[in-house]
């Protein structure tokens, strides 16, 4: 990756509907170049996804929750239990944003998004806790996000 992807790149986490002729004109560099390093950006997935962001009040989802998650590698049975495959499970859920496996006291950590805080405490008690391997559930409610940004400095 060379500064021209670098600043294409930048450009595009500002703005990702801009099109290769305002890219070019922005960076004063030819537009087949544009289209061309977009296409390679892509093709070898360091553009994984191009999706708008919504707001989550507009959409009905104004609530956030942070839930860090205790596995239980054995879970009632002696069979050895797979985190990850814990994990992509709790990941189909509608609710969950994103999911990570962690290091430190707990094993995992699961970004949640709901209508109402009783309907994040139902995801909770009748979702999550039923996964195979989830052993303890710790649920952080964010009062107010004063940052959320998704780019990457490059």
């Amino acid at each position: 990756m060379d500064m021209i992807d670098k600043k294409i790149l930048t450009e595009l986490q500002k703005d990702a509907t801009q099109n290769s002729s305002k890219l070019a004109r922005k960076l004063n560099i030819p537009i087949s170049t544009v289209h061309h390093r977009i296409k390679k950006l892509m093709s070898d997935k360091t553009i994984e996804k191009i999706q708008a962001k919504l707001s989550p009040e507009k959409v009905g989802k104004p609530i956030l929750a942070f839930i860090f998650v205790t596995f239980d590698y054995r879970n009632t049975t002696s069979k050895v239990l797979s985190q990850r495959d814990s994990a992509e499970i709790i990941g189909r859920f509608p609710e969950v944003q994103e999911i990570h496996v962690i290091s430190g006291a707990f094993d995992m950590l699961v970004k949640v998004r709901g209508k109402t805080n009783d309907e994040i405490s139902s995801f909770v008690i009748d979702k999550l806790r039923t996964v195979r391997g989830v052993d303890k559930a710790t649920t952080m409610f964010v009062m107010a996000t004063e940052k959320e940004d998704f780019s990457i400095q490059l």
